[in-house]
């Protein structure tokens, strides 16, 4: 569960992209057996059974969003993903909390990405798990409802897309990369990416599917 070298060091042949690196950590999702207590993707979370489970309330489908209902009821958030400190320590936790979770609405909204949902927990203060979650509300899109996994957290070092550089830096990259087919690596997209980070990724929602990076 390590990412693979790159073919080149980009920074020894752009030297000033060194003032843009920042430190990734890459949760390598892969499919597995998952319980609460445990960090994951897609698996169950550490939920209060007292708590009551989030929905999306007033929730409207673009109408030119063809083959997908309006829902007029509220619909069940789905887990997209727990992350205890232990684990990622790099994430910057709220005081007091030791669990990261990640939920979404599982149809998608005029965007067609999915609505978030964050909640923040000290393990230690669920005292009754919950067990019973009711299953997807009708009409959710597949792509959004992920399959268990677990997760091997990866510290790299990485670069933002070219997109997100500034513009001479941009066309040097391009430049240079055209000839060897573009300067984009092949990597898994799920991770826990630095807040001040930008860029115009997308969370992949299905485990272990490689995805197009960047430099």
């Amino acid at each position: 569960m390590t990412t693979p070298p790159k073919p080149v060091d980009i920074a020894a042949v752009f030297p000033e992209l060194v003032a843009y690196a920042r430190t990734t950590v890459r949760l390598h999702p892969r499919p597995g057996a998952v319980g609460v207590h445990d960090s994951s993707v897609g698996g169950p979370l550490l939920w209060p059974a007292d708590e009551p489970w989030p929905v999306c309330e007033g929730f409207r489908m673009d109408p030119g969003h063809e083959g997908q209902p309006w829902h007029h009821e509220p619909v069940a958030l789905v887990a997209a993903a727990q992350l205890y400190q232990r684990d990622v320590p790099e994430l910057s936790f709220l005081p007091d909390a030791d669990v990261f979770q990640l939920l979404w609405c599982p149809i998608p909204h005029a965007t067609f990405y999915p609505e978030a949902s964050v909640r923040w927990r000290l393990a230690d203060d669920v005292g009754q798990p919950l067990i019973d979650v009711a299953g997807p509300s009708p009409g959710s899109q597949e792509d959004f409802l992920l399959r268990a996994c677990t997760v091997s957290p990866e510290r790299v070092v990485e670069y933002p897309h070219p997109e997100d550089l500034p513009e001479q830096l941009r066309e040097r990259l391009y430049a240079w990369g055209e000839p060897a087919g573009g300067v984009t690596s092949t990597t898994c997209r799920w991770r826990r990416a630095p807040r001040s980070a930008g860029g115009s990724d997308s969370p992949r929602t299905r485990c272990g599917r490689a995805a197009t990076r960047g430099i």
